[in-house]
């Protein structure tokens, strides 16, 4: 059997005992298949939206029904379902117009059902640095995909949840070390400077007094908080977000 790729994180924080998930994007159906693997979500009926056609062939192998559309030209109307769980996994930043599409969706969504997100962070270290040493770079993959439309920090995101008059209820960070990064943006390296840098602020991620003095050193004149250095080495948050 296949391992299967899929954020954990996502994976953790979707309540057991429901009964209708969807999914936006769900590639090769990874997440949804080990989430109907779970004891507490045995029952639960799986459906998903899939653009690529290889992903599509394997993940309707796996889950209950999945189509295979652009998610923003989908008929959503025609699912008929009120769905505890809408998950965007590394899919939202994707899409063209995607407060249109949330828009399209929050009526689709139980009183006490919620949107799970997991969204790249545009404030995070590396692109800090990039942007001070005057580079803007896309790449294959990582947090400057060029397949993204839509960039969010942890603030851009929260507006748009306010103005859809939706609660952020939960986020949680997740940190990378530099051989990821190094994955991401292959061939073209980091800047000497970033490495150690980099290195120095994971080292000490645990040690928030020793981290802010160095970014204090590196930035001067710009005031720093624990939540600003969570912000800054965080590569991806997960949030869960309700109606009330």
């Amino acid at each position: 059997m296949a391992t299967l790729n899929y954020n954990q994180v996502l994976f953790r924080l979707v309540p057991g005992n429901v009964s209708e998930i969807l999914e936006i994007g769900c590639a090769g159906g990874d997440l949804g298949l080990a989430l109907k693997q779970r004891e507490d979500l045995f029952k639960c009926r799986y459906q998903a939206i899939e653009y690529s056609k290889r992903h599509f062939d394997l993940a309707k192998t796996r889950l209950d029904q999945v189509f295979h559309a652009d998610a923003e030209q989908f008929d959503y109307n025609s699912l008929n379902t009120k769905f505890d769980v809408i998950i965007f996994g590394d899919s939202f930043e994707h899409m063209k117009d995607p407060e249109g599409l949330l828009d399209r969706l929050i009526p689709l969504l139980k009183d006490n059902g919620l949107f799970l997100f997991s969204i790249p962070n545009v404030r995070h270290f590396y692109i800090i640095d990039c942007l001070i040493r005057g580079f803007w770079d896309y790449t294959g993959g990582g947090l400057l995909d060029k397949t993204h439309f839509h960039l969010f920090t942890l603030n851009s995101f929260y507006k748009l949840v306010l103005k859809k008059k939706l609660k952020m209820a939960e986020v949680q960070s997740i940190f990378k070390n530099l051989e990821w990064l190094q994955e991401m943006i292959k061939p073209d390296g980091f800047h000497p400077d970033f490495v150690n840098r980099y290195n120095k602020l994971i080292e000490n991620i645990n040690k928030p007094n020793i981290a802010l003095e160095l970014l204090s050193g590196w930035f001067p004149g710009i005031s720093f908080t624990e939540l600003d250095l969570q912000e800054i080495l965080t590569v991806q948050f997960v949030i869960k977000v309700t109606k009330n």
